[in-house]
């Protein structure tokens, strides 16, 4: 069992794991379609798609995958200032 939490942090009834692959799915789903969205934008009103940014590409390997090992200090660094904020 999985228990869900609501909007506002309140938890909800308590859901099966196939709630909740189900509901991790929607969010997926939705998020594709506002990508598809974005780019739809971007190509008709923009007329062209900003480049990433050279520093950010450098953080992604030759296959696509992101160099996680590149980025778990600063993530953690940036963690620990957002906890002691």
């Amino acid at each position: 069992m999985l228990q869900v939490r609501g909007a506002k942090g309140a938890p909800n009834e308590v859901q099966t794991f196939d709630d909740a692959k189900l509901y991790a799915a929607s969010q997926t789903f939705d998020e594709a379609r506002r990508v598809a969205v974005f780019h739809k934008y971007m190509m008709t009103r923009r007329r062209m798609i900003y480049p990433i940014n050279p520093s950010l590409k450098l953080l992604f390997k030759h296959d696509g995958q992101i160099d996680w090992a590149s980025l778990e200090a600063p993530l953690k660094k940036r963690g620990e200032e957002v906890i002691a904020a």
